[in-house]
């Protein structure tokens, strides 16, 4: 009979080898899910700046200004932006910066069921949108201007 002196087996050196391998692509596959949730969430926030700034900027601006500048007609109980104005393609231009390949639209409505252009109340409503890998995201922000 021989007794066993001190020291590992090669079969007990492979089998912690292959138990610390696991934990190391378990690791790994944690560390890739986090870095993805870091860069959606960055990317959550710098869409949501984005449409903030231009919320800000629209209520700086007059009613007059809103309805000649981003309507493309006055005259309907909504309106889209009118993409040829220099502040909409600067708005585009900011979103394009941050999020590339993203897609920023601003839409104009009246609440009192009145024309854009005679409503007292107009709901501002901007919606952002940009693939992040194979999904696409979509950001939107309303105000209502009195």
């Amino acid at each position: 009979m021989q007794t066993r002196h001190g020291g590992t087996t090669l079969l007990e050196a492979v089998i912690a080898l292959a138990l610390l391998a696991g934990l190391l692509v378990a690791a790994s596959g944690l560390l890739l899910r986090g870095s993805r949730q870091i860069l959606s969430g960055a990317n959550a926030s710098r869409g949501l700046a984005i449409a903030r700034t231009v919320l800000e900027q629209v209520e700086l601006r007059s009613h007059a200004w809103l309805v000649g500048q981003l309507c493309d007609d006055a005259l309907a109980a909504s309106c889209a932006m009118d993409s040829s104005q220099p502040s909409v393609a600067a708005w585009k231009e900011l979103a394009r910066n941050a999020l590339p390949g993203s897609d920023i639209d601003v839409r104009i409505e009246a609440v009192d069921g009145a024309t854009v252009a005679s409503s007292s109340v107009l709901r501002v409503t901007v919606r952002l949108e940009w693939k992040q890998g194979r999904r696409v995201r979509r950001l939107r922000l309303s105000t209502l201007r009195v």
